[in-house]
């Protein structure tokens, strides 16, 4: 009789051991599986932002473009202001002259003609010109809108990311702190798996029991943690909890 309770008693305790076991397994899956989510999420992200980025980059491109191309033109009317200028003054040293060279008043009246014709092509060329720079003006004018309204747009995008993984490290920050924090070593691993075994509910001195790693070691790690908001620690008690 004896013998048959206990082996009922040692069945009993290793369905126990197995369903534990099989619970411990069904969490890391969970965990890895978390994990995976997590960094997806972390290269679509990456990938939008990258995109945002150079799309920005194009538009300052093309803004430097239309600026050097305005002033290659304000320097040709520069120049043209200049020839103008010298024509007047030649029209106006002819007509000074014309009272006194009556001779030759057929000769420069041809001139003068030649000199008027010279004056209304660049004239002409002037105010096509004009034109021209005013079509520029009028589609910088519309591209530094543009410029503008993407740029709010996609810093409304990177806004909306940032909130995104905000929010990530709020529901979740044991596998946040496992996918952001690049130096997260294998101590630090155990001893949440470890934590996570016993539903986040021990001791300091339970977990240096159960993980094979120096004292000095458990408590720096969990003091780490504790620190980037991952678990509870209670110095005063030795208590060690999960969000």
């Amino acid at each position: 009789m004896s013998t048959d309770i206990t082996k009922n008693m040692i069945d009993r305790l290793k369905a126990s051991f197995n369903d534990l076991v099989q619970f411990q397994e069904d969490k890391k899956a969970l965990v890895v599986n978390l994990l995976d989510e997590l960094s997806v999420k972390l290269e679509e992200q990456g990938t939008q932002l990258t995109s945002v980025k150079q799309e920005i980059a194009t538009l300052e491109a093309s803004c430097n473009d239309l600026e050097r191309t305005l002033k290659d033109l304000e320097q040709k009317i520069s120049s043209l202001n200049a020839s103008i200028t010298e024509k007047k003054n030649t029209i106006a040293e002819l007509e000074s002259k014309k009272n006194e060279l009556n001779a030759r008043k057929a000769e420069l009246h041809r001139e003068q003609r030649q000199k008027q014709d010279d004056l209304q092509r660049i004239t002409q060329i002037v105010a096509s010109f004009e034109d021209e720079l005013a079509s520029l003006q009028h589609k910088l004018a519309e591209l530094e809108s543009r410029k503008e309204q993407m740029i709010k747009e996609k810093e409304a995008q990177l806004k909306e990311l940032e909130e995104k993984l905000s929010k990530s490290k709020e529901e979740n920050p044991i596998a946040h702190f496992l996918v952001y924090e690049s130096d997260v070593e294998l101590p630090a691993v155990e001893i949440l798996a470890v934590i996570l075994q016993h539903d986040g509910n021990l001791s300091v001195d339970d977990i240096k029991r159960e993980v094979d790693l120096p004292p000095v070691i458990v408590t720096s790690n969990l003091k780490r943690m504790a620190q980037k908001g991952v678990i509870r620690l209670d110095e005063s008690t030795g208590d060690v909890f999960l969000f």
